[in-house]
């Protein structure tokens, strides 16, 4: 008696196509390519999570806490497949928050994704080029540290974390150039040290150090330790953790309501009342200029020294 054996053959599921010619042309490309089919099953968490497993190993810990942030803004569609999505979708998770910034955050997030499923064939077209964030948000007006607010910072310096504060008053740099400091790049005996980053002209720059905070750099100088400011691991203090437990804590006990970049615009404050070239100053605060020189000479130091020096606080 012979013996019937049915054979089952399984067909992956590629999608539902309004078309015959748009199904029959997505068939001629997986033919073409053999594009893993399942990719295109993802749904957007699961799409995210294989991003990030990668991405998230090149880049510093404040971008992966925004990426993170950002992603937990499109809850509403994280179980829908990614393929799936279209610009309501998207734009629907934007418009519910309204802080500017996080839906800036949310756009960089969708490009980043859109980049990667565009790579590998799993979307057809980026709808996250037709999504609107709006207009920011009235900016926050800068306003400089006071003469009488520095003078009680200086009067209060034996509040942990004071020194830090007038460091950044005093030489104008941004926090997280502050915070990534290294030791090795600190010269005391020539009141320089070498730190900055954002810009090409801000990278690597000669910062002058006023007298004034020379005592504050010494106390926390320690040349065993990779970075003048850090953690008890060694490692660079996070921005926000420096910025919740260092300075609201102070502006709060000293009651001042300052942002962290008001340090920076308070020594352009000063340095606009200074009789000092222009160049000299865009080079101390690390602004970009037309001139050429590609290195720091010895002169250009000491003139960097000279302007700081005509800072009265």
């Amino acid at each position: 008696m012979d013996t019937e054996i049915q054979v089952h053959k399984y067909i992956k599921f590629c999608g539902y196509f309004k078309t015959q010619e748009e199904a029959r042309a997505v068939l001629v490309k997986y033919n073409e390519t053999k594009y893993d089919i399942d990719q295109k099953q993802l749904t957007f968490a699961e799409l995210y999570s294989e991003w990030n497993e990668k991405h998230f190993e090149k880049i510093g810990e404040g971008t992966v806490k925004g990426y993170k942030t950002a992603y937990k803004r499109f809850e509403s569609i994280h179980n829908m497949r990614f393929a799936d999505l279209r610009t309501v979708h998207l734009q629907r998770a934007i418009d519910n928050c309204e802080k500017y910034s996080i839906r800036k955050s949310m756009r960089v997030l969708l490009n980043c994704l859109y980049e990667y499923a565009d790579k590998n064939d799993i979307v057809t077209k980026k709808y996250n080029q037709y999504i609107e964030i709006g207009k920011p948000e009235t900016k926050h007006e800068k306003i400089p540290f006071s003469n009488a607010e520095i003078h009680k910072l200086q009067d209060n310096d034996n509040i942990d974390g004071v020194d830090t504060i007038l460091m950044l008053i005093n030489t104008g740099m941004r926090i997280n150039e502050l915070l990534k400091l290294e030791t090795k790049n600190i010269h005391l005996e020539e009141r320089y040290w070498i730190g900055g980053s954002k810009t090409d002209a801000g990278k690597d720059r000669i910062i002058p150090l006023h007298k004034s905070i020379i005592p504050y750099i010494k106390d926390r100088y320690n040349p065993k330790n990779k970075y003048l400011l850090s953690d008890n691991n060694g490692n660079p203090i996070p921005y926000y953790k420096y910025n919740n437990e260092v300075w609201k804590p102070i502006m709060k006990q000293l009651g001042m309501q300052h942002t962290i970049h008001e340090t920076r615009h308070t020594l352009a404050t000063k340095l606009d009342k200074v009789e000092e070239n222009k160049l000299t100053i865009k080079r101390l605060l690390g602004h970009a200029t037309q001139d050429i020189t590609a290195r720091y000479t010895k002169t250009s130091i000491e003139q960097l020294i000279n302007c700081i020096d005509k800072v009265i606080w």
